[in-house]
């Protein structure tokens, strides 16, 4: 969604934002949820004494496929950057959402800031 605007982005059909939106989905990309989040990172609360228990839930490969999506990773990038396959990367995403009690992407996103699993100018 065009902040400015209003409207959604012509790289993602109308049809797609109004199916998205009501449900909770986010409508950003990955990487424009990684900026905004990197624009807000210092007015973020740090959850300095828990990072590893918070991580403890979640297995190897989800903590990789965690830290990716914080970069701002789609799916696709994130499983040719593992070798994965994309179903794969959306299975792990799924138990990473569940076990961590987030909503969505962006809340994801966040939470790995928060854990100071990714920071601003993590490398890409």
């Amino acid at each position: 969604m065009d902040l400015g605007t209003g409207r959604a982005p012509k790289s993602r059909p109308q049809a797609d934002v109004e199916r998205r939106a009501p449900s909770g989905d986010s409508v950003v990309s990955p990487r424009v949820t990684a900026k905004l989040i990197e624009v807000a990172v210092p007015h973020l609360e740090r959850n300095s004494g828990a990072p590893e228990e918070a991580l403890s839930a979640l297995s190897e490969r989800e903590r990789e496929v965690f830290v990716l999506i914080g970069r701002g990773l789609t799916n696709v990038e994130i499983a040719q950057t593992l070798h994965l396959s994309e179903s794969t990367v959306k299975a792990h995403f799924g138990r990473i959402l569940a076990k961590l009690q987030l909503p969505n992407r962006v809340q994801a996103v966040i939470k790995a800031y928060e854990l100071g699993v990714v920071g601003v100018g993590s490398p890409d």
